[in-house]
């Protein structure tokens, strides 16, 4: 498998269980397997400008449960930017569609560090909206 391929699973992956976690689908326990993918230092910039690091991140998602019903979030245009040993840097674009028909999008810069079992470590993230 390819590291664009290894990538795009991995984002496709995390963002059916965001999915799946924003529309209340998801099993109250399904948050630690969520965020299990989030590396101990990893660190978030939200849209609004906002720092987490992993903890914050959990904290975020737990208010989030159920929080939009019926959305759908879908994931284009990855791309890896940068390929190395310990990790590769990924941009992707993310649009989130709700129940009530508006949209939002998302431009997407994240650090990927592969694993030799398992799915990729998120160590970053970092979203700016799109008009």
């Amino acid at each position: 498998m390819t590291t664009l391929e290894q990538a795009s699973a991995e984002i496709a992956l995390l963002h059916e269980q965001i999915e799946l976690w924003f529309r209340g689908d998801a099993s109250a326990d399904a948050i630690d397997a969520m965020t299990a993918c989030f590396a101990d230092g990893f660190r978030m910039v939200t849209i609004r400008g906002d720092q987490l690091d992993r903890d914050d991140t959990h904290s975020l998602f737990a208010r989030l449960h159920g929080a939009r019903p019926g959305v759908v979030i879908t994931i284009d245009h990855v791309a890896v930017r940068v390929e190395r040993p310990d990790g590769w840097l990924v941009t992707y674009r993310e649009t989130q569609r709700m129940i009530d028909g508006s949209s939002n999008q998302r431009l997407s810069v994240a650090w990927l560090q592969p694993v030799h079992h398992g799915r990729p470590r998120w160590s970053f993230l970092q979203e700016t909206a799109l008009a």
